[in-house]
């Protein structure tokens, strides 16, 4: 399977969601699925659910944490307590994910 440039850059900002985590599968094939599973739904992947190989696909898990951060992130910027600034500034979060703190609610 062909997986473009732009889906593995969204993959990398999976997997900075995902660190810290043990018993995660970070493989090509790993990735090939989540792809699979968000690009035709299948095979159906759950970041809570353990795969074959008896691991928890790494790309689900940051999937599903990317979107709690980014939801959390959104409210805090409403009630002020955070700015699209300080979050574009800080080197550690990567590309993929700064191309969606623009989008966020006015401060």
């Amino acid at each position: 399977m062909r997986i473009s440039k732009k889906y593995k850059k969204i993959a990398d900002g999976y997997l900075y969601f995902s660190k810290g985590y043990t018993n995660i599968d970070v493989s090509e094939k790993a990735m090939e699925d989540m792809y699979s599973f968000e690009t035709f739904g299948f095979p159906r992947i759950k970041y809570n659910e353990l795969q074959e190989n008896g691991k928890y696909n790494a790309y689900a898990i940051g999937k599903h944490w990317m979107d709690v951060t980014i939801s959390m992130w959104r409210e805090d910027i409403i009630n002020g307590n955070l700015t699209k600034f300080e979050l574009l500034d800080d080197p550690v979060i990567p590309v993929f994910v700064k191309t969606i703190i623009p989008k966020l609610p006015i401060e």
